[in-house]
């Protein structure tokens, strides 16, 4: 799983923010096409189908009303965004946000954050998971994001670029990504 480092105009409070960890994009290619699947749904008994004309009407509302359906839960899955982690570079802080409408869930100031670190559980089948999360000066512990990785290398990546990026946020990270 690869991560690129971007900058991003459109958030406000500052414009100089570095993209840490989001959620994966395939999540919007499944939303497009549910979208899509949900529009024809809609739209179809009306008029697009060859033998729409003998269709009784509750066939023709109960199809649309399930296309309707699949439109309101892909604006659903849109407002409610799928997460990733900032930094903001202008404020020194760390924000958890929603990707699509960029409310923010969290900050944490970078100045309160001691270190970056991997933890390790294990999952039902009792394989080794790593869950990266920052360890804050009271000692709590954030997860970086929801998900856990099966991949120490991908951990391990992960917590290094995030430790230079807070201690250098104007620079790329200069590690190589060997994620699986």
């Amino acid at each position: 799983m690869k991560y690129e480092i971007k900058s991003e105009e459109s958030y406000n409070p500052a414009n100089n923010i570095t993209v840490l960890t989001g959620e994966q994009i395939i999540a919007l290619i499944f939303l497009v096409l549910f979208l899509l699947v949900g529009i024809f749904f809609a739209i179809l008994p009306w008029g697009l189908a060859s033998n729409s004309a003998s269709l009784s009407l509750q066939v023709k509302l109960v199809t649309s009303g399930l296309g309707l359906l699949c439109v309101a839960l892909v604006a659903a899955v849109i407002k409610s965004g799928l997460n990733e982690t900032v930094i903001d570079r202008n404020n020194q802080m760390v924000l958890f946000r929603k990707r699509f409408s960029g409310t923010v869930t969290r900050r944490i100031s970078c100045s309160n954050i001691k270190d970056v670190e991997i933890h390790q559980s294990k999952d039902s089948d009792g394989d080794a998971i790593y869950q990266v999360k920052f360890r804050l000066n009271d000692g709590d512990l954030v997860p970086l994001h929801r998900y856990v990785t099966s991949s120490k290398t991908t951990a391990l990546y992960d917590r290094d670029r995030i430790k230079f990026l807070l201690y250098n946020p104007y620079q790329k990270f200069p590690g190589k990504d060997n994620t699986p």
